[in-house]
């Protein structure tokens, strides 16, 4: 294991934005495909849990949860696999970091992540869960992905209808949860400027001339101002966080739609139905009727909350905080997210539904 470089108690807190977490049996980075595969040998030799982590911005992990291995992917990488007079393609690592990714991208003209800058993490994160933000989904520029196989223990490309994207959800996280690592994304972007500025926050850019060499960095900074004035992440270096916590509620059904109202209506108001039902009609798609986390939670009344060392960001309440020189604990953070849940639930009927992966955590899910 010496040559693995693994690492025996490692507190693995140290790696996860949220800053919860206790020290885990074994710990190691994987910088090969080869390693990779010899980590997960030991794994099963061992008789430990096998989990992956890449920025550790999605991820919360049990203070309780000891035995396991977990590896950290530093695959590199960016190669250029074709071009054409209006479309690139090009294969990145796992482990690249995603904004640097972005901004490589915006110094060489290649659109389509543009409006993704500044999410955290690494590449092979973001089609885990179909990671979006400002009208962009990764589901539409992503060509293909490569994983290792951990069943068949050999390497498979899987095309973007294989993965199965949904809202904030791929094969990955879903039906095949244990099944995959993924190692290298390929991804088909436009060499033919395609702003997509569909959201509020960019509609003053809809002035700038499209073919302007400025626009796609103005749209980059744009989303970087939004996403560090403190209003929707915390931004103070003592402070953690996964993100948004809660995903948005999808409603697939009218009737269910009409129940929340109701239920909405009679336990916070006129105005609070009235809010929910604007919501869901505005962010409508195919996949149903969307009402925002940060909205709901607003309306129950919970933008105070404080439980230990975590609190609600007060101007975006679906995202939990943490302090972390006050050392938050899982325990604190089940209460927080169970308190929330509940509430929530019994004056809107909604069940909401966690966006970090959460391991160790099974007193939340009995």
């Amino acid at each position: 294991s010496k040559k693995l470089g693994i690492v025996y108690d490692f507190l693995i807190s140290q790696r996860l934005t949220i800053g919860v977490g206790g020290q885990v049996s074994h710990f190691a980075e994987a910088y090969s495909e080869k390693q990779l595969e010899e980590l997960y040998k030991f794994s099963l030799d061992n008789h430990l849990d096998f989990y992956i982590i890449g920025g550790g911005s999605n991820l919360v992990i049990s203070d309780s949860y000891k035995k396991c291995l977990i590896v950290a992917i530093f695959f590199k990488g960016i190669s250029v696999i074709k071009k054409n007079r209006e479309n690139i393609i090009i294969k990145v690592a796992a482990g690249e970091n995603w904004d640097s990714f972005v901004k490589y991208c915006i110094d060489n003209r290649y659109w389509g992540c543009e409006n993704l800058s500044l999410i955290p993490g690494l590449v092979g994160a973001t089609a885990i869960q179909n990671v979006g933000a400002f009208g962009q989904e990764v589901k539409n520029i992503i060509l293909s992905v490569r994983c290792f196989d951990l069943i068949k223990k050999k390497y498979c490309e899987l095309n973007n209808h294989e993965c199965n994207f949904k809202y904030r959800k791929s094969i990955f996280n879903t039906n095949y949860k244990k099944k995959y690592v993924i190692c290298s994304i390929t991804f088909r972007l436009s060499l033919i400027p395609k702003p997509n500025l569909k959201r509020t926050e960019l509609a003053k850019l809809r002035l700038v001339n499209k073919n302007s060499l400025t626009l796609q960095s103005k749209i980059r900074d744009t989303i970087i101002y939004y996403r560090t004035n403190g209003k929707n992440l915390p931004n103070k270096a003592t402070q953690g966080s996964s993100g948004t916590f809660f995903k948005a509620v999808i409603i697939k059904k009218h009737r269910n739609l009409f129940k929340i109202i109701f239920k909405t209506i009679c336990n916070l108001g006129i105005k609070a139905g009235i809010l929910i039902l604007l919501s869901s009609i505005k962010n409508r798609s195919s996949e149903g009727y969307k009402i925002s986390s940060k909205l709901i939670i607003k309306l129950s009344n919970l933008s105070n909350l404080q439980i230990g060392s975590f609190f609600l960001l007060p101007s975006n309440p679906a995202c939990i905080v943490s302090e972390i020189n006050k050392i938050p604990t899982s325990n604190d953070l089940i209460q927080m997210i169970k308190k929330i849940s509940k509430h929530v639930y019994n004056n809107t009927y909604i069940k909401l539904d966690i966006e970090p992966e959460m391991i160790g955590f099974n007193e939340i899910f009995k």
